[in-house]
């Protein structure tokens, strides 16, 4: 699921993989997880970011995840990624609730 949500993110195979081995262990405690994603608007609004020089693509993504007991439903997630360019910044986090 990581895997394939964070592709459509735009993270790199090595981004993902550095992605997932930092989060993955943080997901043990509870038998289901409600994950979601934030990307650059919602990051953008919660926390300003200034790089200098400026890059020409900027990708930041946040996971929030909820420990459930049980399963639920929910809407299909959206995600979608800009098309790299030249320097680039990726930021990835996580909010565990």
């Amino acid at each position: 699921f990581l895997a394939e949500k964070l592709a459509l993110t735009g993270l790199n195979a090595k981004e993902t993989a550095d992605f997932i081995e930092f989060w993955e262990p943080r997901m043990h405690g509870s038998p289901y997880y409600f994950v979601t994603f934030h990307g650059n608007q919602t990051m953008n609004a919660l926390a300003p970011l200034t790089v200098t020089p400026k890059p020409e693509t900027t990708i930041r993504v946040l996971m929030d995840f909820t420990p459930l007991s049980k399963p639920i439903s929910v809407e299909p997630l959206k995600l979608s990624a800009p098309a790299r360019k030249g320097f680039t910044v990726i930021e990835w986090g996580g909010v565990i609730r």
